[in-house]
C-alpha cells in the first residue's frame, strides 16, 4: 500500500493474510528546523504537528526530516507513541525516517533500516550519487491481542530530476 506521493511513502504490508488487523497509518514530512524559516521555526511548529498527529487518529505514524530535537519535542507531546529510527548518517545522527506506533494497541516485534545504496547494511552509506544518505526504518508490528503481523517501511526519497534515484528506492525497499 502506498501512503504518500513523490517525496515519500510508507508502505505497510501483511505479514500474515490469516486474520485482518485495520491500521490507519499517516505519513507526515515534519520539515526540520531551518533557520531561514522565519515565522516558521519547529517551536513555533511542534504544537501544531502534535495536535495534527493525536487528531489524525493514526495508530502508526511515519516521519520524514525528523531530527533528534523534534523526535524529543514530540515524545513530550505524544506519550502514547512508541518512537524508532535513527539518523541517515553513519553516527546515526542528521535526518530520520521515523516511525511511530501507539504502544497500548501494538507490539514491536522487530526494527531496522537499510540505506538506499549498493551496500545497504552499510551505515550512511550513499554509492548512487545522491547528495545525502538516504534510509529506510522498518518495523514488523502486531496488535497487543494477538493476530498478524504487518511490516511498516518510511523512506524519504529524492526530491526533483532525481527520478532514476526514486525508482532505485522504491526498488530496494520492494526486494
Amino acid at each position: 500500500l502506498l501512503i504518500a506521493p513523490l517525496l515519500f511513502f510508507g508502505i505497510v504490508h501483511p505479514c500474515a493474510a490469516a486474520n485482518k488487523l485495520r491500521l490507519r497509518v499517516m505519513t507526515y514530512n515534519i520539515r526540520f528546523d531551518f533557520k531561514s524559516d522565519v515565522g516558521n521555526r519547529w517551536q513555533q511548529r511542534v504544537d501544531a504537528v502534535a495536535e495534527q498527529i493525536r487528531k489524525s487518529g493514526a495508530q502508526v505514524v511515519c516521519l520524514q526530516e525528523d531530527k533528534i530535537d523534534q523526535i524529543k519535542d514530540l515524545q513530550t507531546r505524544l506519550p502514547r507513541f512508541t518512537f524508532v529510527g535513527r539518523g541517515r548518517n553513519a553516527t546515526g545522527l542528521g535526518e530520520r525516517t521515523s516511525i511511530l506506533f501507539q504502544s497500548d494497541q501494538l507490539q514491536l516485534r522487530a526494527q531496522g533500516d537499510f540505506w538506499l545504496s549498493d551496500s545497504p547494511s552499510t551505515r550512511g552509506s550513499n554509492t548512487w550519487g545522491d547528495q545525502y544518505p538516504r534510509k529506510v526504518t522498518w518495523v514488523v508490528l502486531q496488535g497487543k491481542k494477538g493476530g498478524p503481523a504487518v511490516l511498516v517501511l518510511n523512506v524519504h526519497l529524492p526530491s526533483g530530476k532525481k527520478g532514476m534515484l526514486r525508482a532505485r528506492g522504491v526498488q530496494l525497499s520492494h526486494s
